[in-house]
C-alpha cells in the first residue's frame, strides 16, 4: 500500500505542462509529457532516475502550427518500448503511431496519418489494436479498421464508454450501464469482426470507471486469465460502486501471448461481489494498477498546527483479496471477492485558494500512476511537473 510517510519529492520540471504519462515496462523511469499550448505543443520524453541524478530530456517532438493535439495515449503493453498514438483533430481528424528511440535521442514514426471519425477519441493502446469509443478497433501495423460485435440484443450498445482493458485475447469495456467481455477482432483471419461478446448489467448510473486487472506475471499459467477476480470500480456521484468478476474458462483455453492471437474456446464472467463505497463529491481521477495500488483525487478539510483549511489530496488505496477465516468456516460459504482498503493519511496535500474552492477548478490535475515503483506524478497550479516517490 501507499504510504504518506515514507513519501518523498524526487524532481520538479519547470514548464508549461499540460498532459503526463508514465512509459510502460520502464519502472516509472522514463515519461512522456505533453507541453505549450493545444494549438502548437511540444511532446517531450524526460529520464527521471529513482533516487538519482536529476531529469533530462530525452526525446522531443514538435506538433506544427496547422494541428491541433486532440489526445495523447501510450501503449499498455510493457513491451511496447514507449510506444504512443498521438490524435489531432482541426480540419481532417487523424492519427499517428510513434516510438520512442533511447538510443538516438528521438521519436519514430511507425504509421501514416490514419483519418478517424470526428468526435471519436482513443480508449486504449495494446499492442497493435487501438481501441476507440465508438467500438472500432484499428490495427496499425497492417494498417486495417475493424469492427467489434457486440450482441444485437443489447440496450445499452448506444451507452457512453468510460474504459477498458486488454485480457488475454479479449477487450473487458466497461459502459455507464453496463460491461460487456468481447473477444479481440484476429487481422489474419478472413472476418473482420470478433464474436459476439458476454453483457453484464448493473442497476448504477457511473460516470468514470477504474479496472484492476492482475499482473500477467502472477496469472494462471494454463489459461492466462487472473487468478484473483477482476474488480470493476464504478464511480457516481456519491458513492463508488465495487463490482468483482471471475473468470471462468475451459480447460482447452490456452493463454494468448500476442495480440493478434485469441483463445478458441469461450470464456464467462461471474458477479461474485457487489460493494458500495462511499465518496465526496468532489471525488475524481481514480487510477489502479496491476500490482492493485491505486490513488485517487478529492477535497478534505486537513488541520496541520491548530489550522483546518480546504486542500486537494492524493488519497491512497489497495485492491487486495478477502481472507475471512469464520466466513470461510460457514456452510454458506461463497467465493471471495476483492476489498478496497483505504490509506490512513493522505499521499499528497495541496492547500486550496479560495478562487479554486469556489469554482471548483482545481490546480492539482492530470495525475500519472506507477504502481511497480510507487511514483507519482501530477501537474501543479502553476503548470509544473512533480514526481512523487512512495514506499
Amino acid at each position: 500500500m501507499l504510504s504518506a510517510a515514507a513519501s518523498s519529492t524526487t524532481e520538479t520540471l519547470e514548464t508549461n505542462f499540460a498532459a503526463v504519462h508514465f512509459v510502460a515496462g520502464e519502472d516509472g523511469e522514463y515519461l512522456i509529457t505533453v507541453s505549450g499550448s493545444q494549438y502548437r505543443s511540444t511532446v517531450s520524453c524526460w529520464e527521471v532516475p529513482l533516487r538519482g541524478s536529476q531529469a533530462f530530456c530525452v526525446a522531443q517532438l514538435e506538433d506544427q502550427a496547422s494541428h491541433y493535439l486532440f489526445e495523447l495515449v501510450c501503449n499498455e503493453d510493457p513491451d511496447s518500448q514507449g510506444t504512443f498514438c498521438l490524435q489531432t483533430n482541426l480540419e481532417v481528424p487523424s492519427l499517428r503511431v510513434y516510438s520512442l528511440d533511447k538510443f538516438h535521442g528521438r521519436f519514430v514514426a511507425l504509421s501514416v496519418d490514419v483519418p478517424v471519425i470526428p468526435d471519436a477519441s482513443v480508449l486504449l493502446l495494446r499492442g497493435n489494436f487501438i481501441l476507440f469509443d465508438n467500438l472500432q478497433v484499428y490495427d496499425w501495423k497492417m494498417d486495417r479498421l475493424l469492427s467489434l460485435s457486440i450482441s444485437s440484443d443489447d440496450p445499452d450498445v448506444e451507452d457512453l464508454v468510460l474504459g477498458a482493458k486488454y485480457i488475454n485475447g479479449y477487450f473487458l469495456i466497461v459502459r455507464r450501464h453496463s460491461g460487456v467481455l468481447v473477444k479481440a477482432p484476429n487481422p489474419t483471419s478472413p472476418a473482420v469482426q470478433g464474436d459476439p461478446g458476454l453483457i453484464i448489467h448493473w442497476d448504477f448510473h457511473a460516470i468514470q470507471t477504474a479496472i484492476y486487472v492482475q499482473d500477467p506475471f502472477y496469472r494462471d499459467q494454463t489459461t492466462g486469465w487472473p487468478k484473483v477476480p477482476i474488480t470493476i470500480l464504478l464511480r457516481g456521484f456519491e458513492v463508488i460502486k465495487q463490482v468483482d468478476l471471475l473468470a471462468t474458462v475451459p480447460s482447452t483455453a490456452g493463454p494468448s501471448r500476442d495480440t493478434n492471437d485469441t483463445p478458441e474456446a469461450g470464456v464467462a464472467l461471474h458477479v461474485i461481489n457487489n460493494r458500495l463505497i462511499p465518496i465526496v463529491p468532489s471525488h475524481a481521477e481514480m487510477l489502479v494498477g496491476p500490482s492493485g495500488k491505486g490513488i485517487w483525487l478529492e477535497t478534505r478539510n486537513i488541520t496541520r498546527k491548530h489550522a483546518t483549511y480546504p486542500a486537494r489530496c492524493i488519497v491512497g488505496f489497495s485492491v487486495r483479496r478477502e481472507h475471512d477465516e469464520e466466513a470461510c468456516a460457514s456452510a454458506a460459504y461463497q467465493p471471495p471477492g476483492n476489498v478496497v482498503e483505504m490509506c490512513k493519511s493522505e499521499v499528497f496535500v495541496q492547500r486550496l485558494g479560495s478562487c479554486e474552492l469556489a469554482r471548483r477548478r482545481y490546480g492539482l490535475g492530470c495525475v500519472a500512476f506507477e504502481d511497480t515503483v510507487g511514483r507519482i506524478a501530477f501537474i501543479g497550479r502553476d503548470g509544473t511537473l512533480q514526481i512523487l516517490d512512495y514506499a
